[in-house]
This record gives structure tokens, sequence and C-alpha cells, in this order.
């Protein structure tokens, strides 16, 4: 690398390093790519406002500087990152499109995930923060969920997002504008209050620079998201590879404690690993048997979960699997007597299916009753006198 290219780099490091230093966002490094340079050309701010124009959007999509060099952090500068955020896409994104769709909100909160956490439910900010969404502990505890040593529900995929869209909601019947829920969902509602009153305006552009310094960073960073999982294939990034069991999930409900360590045997998993990522809300390493808990497990070893653990519902689903089984055997058996019958139908010669074809109107009309004509037919006058 020649002097003028590291300069560059080291220039664009500190600008980011600086950019972020102050942030409560999660501990999640972006990867710098040292062979950026060798990828695709940047993206123009008019490449840029032409595609993110073509969402169906209730934010106020406007590409700044700001909101561009942002683009280019993703796309050009921490490709690697950006190839794990795509990544984790298939996995929470479709749960998160679920809960919003069931609520009638704007699917484009599900962005909000990636600003915050960098879709990983097991991150934590300098400040407190944690999980997907990176609620504050008192935040967390405000909307219903169970903060303790063992239990943190802050790193729970369905409740955290639950509790998410609670809030985002809450601040919506608020403001009325998704731009400044957005702003509230990082300063707190009181903060983008002041600002208004400040700036004499509702306008995110207009009143941003009445926000605390992060707040005003968060839009562009929102917009920047936004521009990845749409349009990364413009720029050649590939999502990187998910384990299966990280996508087919099953969820039981657990009333009784249970360890990692024993479930992983019992349940022949490879590494604990896998439970500790389906199910980040359990800190301790163990789920604890004092109330209803909820726990993700990678479908291929539901059935071995139920035979241990639920043998009720194991002998149920033997029983239908067998019902299942004994259906299918008689459907196969009938088929296949149509199809020895048909294949008779067809061996017949066609003087044969000529001569059966003729014979069988002549074979059903000597089946019909025979009616005795009477020898002698009464008059039409006999008639007339009954």
């Amino acid at each position: 690398m020649n002097q003028q290219n590291f300069i560059a780099r080291l220039l664009v490091i500190s600008f980011l390093f600086l950019t972020n230093l102050n942030s409560g966002y999660a501990h999640v490094a972006l990867d710098t790519d040292k062979n950026a340079v060798k990828f695709a050309d940047k993206v123009s701010k008019v490449d840029a406002s032409d595609r993110l124009s073509k969402l169906n959007s209730v934010i106020d999509i406007t590409i700044t500087n700001e909101v561009q060099e942002r683009i280019q952090q993703y796309t050009y500068y921490y490709r690697s990152s950006a190839e794990k955020i795509l990544g984790r896409v298939s996995v929470y994104f479709p749960m998160f499109e679920k809960e919003i769709r069931r609520r009638g909100m704007p699917d484009d909160l599900k962005y909000l995930a990636i600003i915050e956490s960098l879709l990983n439910p097991s991150a934590t900010s300098k400040s407190g923060a944690a999980g997907l969404w990176q609620f504050m502990k008192p935040t967390g505890q405000m909307v219903g969920l169970e903060i303790n040593s063992v239990v943190d529900q802050r790193r729970s995929v369905a409740l955290s997002t639950q509790a998410a869209l609670d809030y985002l909601q809450s601040l919506y019947d608020r403001f009325g504008d998704w731009n400044l829920v957005l702003a509230a969902y990082n300063c707190g509602p009181g903060n983008v209050s002041k600002a208004i009153r400040k700036s004499g305006s509702r306008d995110y552009w207009k009143m941003r620079n009445y926000l605390p310094k992060e707040t005003q960073k968060y839009l562009p960073r929102f917009i920047a998201a936004m521009y990845l999982t749409n349009f990364y294939h413009y720029h050649d990034l590939q999502p990187n590879t998910v384990e299966t069991d990280m996508t087919n999930v099953i969820t039981v409900s657990v009333d009784k404690t249970m360890k990692f360590s024993t479930l992983t045997k019992e349940l022949n998993l490879y590494d604990t690993e896998i439970l500790k990522e389906l199910n980040p809300e359990y800190i301790a390493g163990y789920i604890p048997g004092k109330k209803q808990y909820s726990l993700r497990l990678p479908s291929r070893c539901i059935e071995r979960y139920y035979q241990k653990y639920e043998p009720g519902i194991y002998s149920t689903i033997m029983e239908r699997r067998a019902e299942a089984q004994r259906v299918r055997e008689l459907k196969e058996k009938k088929d296949k007597e149509l199809e020895i019958a048909s294949m008779k139908r067809d061996s017949l010669s066609p003087l044969e299916s000529l001569v059966s074809l003729i014979m069988k109107p002549l074979s059903s009309n000597r089946s019909k009753k025979k009616y005795k004509i009477p020898s002698m037919i009464r008059s039409r006058e006999s008639y007339a006198r009954v």
C-alpha cells in the first residue's frame, strides 16, 4: 500500500471513530475491509436517491452528504460487516415482519434493529443498553421485560420485538410522525418535544440541529440501513451463509429448570452455543423453573425433546404419524389397483376392444325384464264403460 492510500485510509478510520466515540450504540464493531478499494465504485447521491425513491416508505428519505457517507460505510469500507448483517437479515427480519404486519405498522421499522444492534441479540452498549432493540434497563422494565442475573428478556428475540413495537406505537400516538418517532426512540420523547419548541418545526431535517448529536446521526444511519438491505446486490455484496439451525426453529413452553449443557447432550446437539444463540435471554446458561418461559430449538431435534420432556405430546405425534401412514398406504394400494385395471384394459387387442364395445349394450339388453304382450286388446269403447 503506498503512502497516499495509507493516509486516506487512516483519515477515514479516524473520521468514523470520532463520529462513534460518544455514541450509545452497541459494542458491535464494523470490520474494516482492507481490500475495499478493489470492489465496486462508491455510490453517488443521484444513484442512491433514485434507488431509494423506489421504496414505499413512511420515512422522509433525503440524500444528504452524511447519508451518502453512511451508505459508503456499508457498501465500500465495511463490506465484511455488511455481509454479516445481511446474513442475519434472513434470521430476524421474517420474525419482525410477521409481528409488524399483525399490528398494521410500517414495515420500515424492521431496519431500526440494524442501527441499534447490527442485528445481534447479544449486543451491549457502553451505556448498558442490550439486545436487538437496545433497551436500557429502566425502559426494558417499563415495557414489561424481566431483567435479572439469570434472565434478561431485552435479549429475547420475540419479547424484545413485541416490547419495541409497543414502545414505537406509543411514540407514534404522541408525535404522529415516524421520523420523529425514530428520533424519540433514540434520545427520548422529552428531547424531541424540546427540539420542536426550539426549532418551531416538526420536520426532522429542520429541527435535527436542536437534537442531541447522536440523534442527529440517527435518521442518516437508518436510511443507510434501508439502502444496504434493499440494494446490496448493486455492490456485489454476498450475505453470509447462516446455519439452518438458526432459521428452522420451533418454540416450546418450559415450566421447569433446564440447563443448556444437559439439553445439548439429551438432544444430540454438537455444542451448547446453538442454544445460547437461539436463546440469548438466558444469560446464566439455564432456564429457571419458577414460571413459564419460552425455549427456541432447532426443528431437527424437536421430536427428541418431546420424547424426553413431553411424553404426552410425543405419543400424540406418534399416533398421528401412524394414522397418516395408514391413510397413505391405503391410497397407494387403491392407486395400484386402479393402475392394474387400467393396464388390463390397455392390454386388449383392437379387435377385442371393438367386440367388447359392441357386445356390451347387447348383453345389457338381455338382462332387462321381459314383459308379456296381452293376446287381446280392449277396445276404446270398453275403456269408456269402466
